[in-house]
């Protein structure tokens, strides 16, 4: 009985490791990394996308993002979008004011497709911006506060 109740103490007390995707910048914690997604029309979860000036950037689609560390620049736009139906918006880091990407909003006309793979909304991350950072959680031991 001893060696049980020392092996569930021990239990109790393990670290949870979570896994975000983080500003390169500054690691602030963006999103956690199982909110990554494919776009319905997509071939995966990065693509790498040409912008009107010729530049191209290796994106990452996220579902939900932790929106409060964000700060987003202009109107919601439609031209050139890579995702059609939907309009982007720059995103910075609100911490280091870092260019993260674009906030992707479906386009008003098109709100009667949003389904699991095409959301009403989502994240494209350009992966020069991010990084992938592993965090130690305290353990839960299914008591809430």
């Amino acid at each position: 009985v001893g060696r049980l109740k020392f092996l569930l103490d021990m239990v109790e007390t393990q670290e949870e490791v979570k896994t975000y995707v983080c500003c390169k910048q500054c690691y602030s914690p963006l999103a956690d990394a199982g909110n990554v997604f494919t776009v319905g029309g997509a071939e995966g979860t990065t693509g790498a996308y040409v912008n009107e000036h010729g530049i191209i950037h290796q994106t990452m689609t996220i579902r939900e993002i932790h929106d409060r560390l964000l700060w987003y620049q202009g109107s919601p736009e439609t031209r050139d979008s890579w995702f059609p139906g939907y309009a982007w918006t720059i995103a910075y880091c609100r911490r280091c004011h870092a260019h993260l990407g674009w906030m992707f909003t479906i386009a008003s006309d098109n709100i009667e497709d949003v389904s699991e793979d095409r959301p009403d909304r989502f994240w494209g991350l350009t992966q020069a911006s991010i990084t992938m950072h592993d965090k130690l959680l305290p353990a839960t031991n299914g008591t809430s506060a």
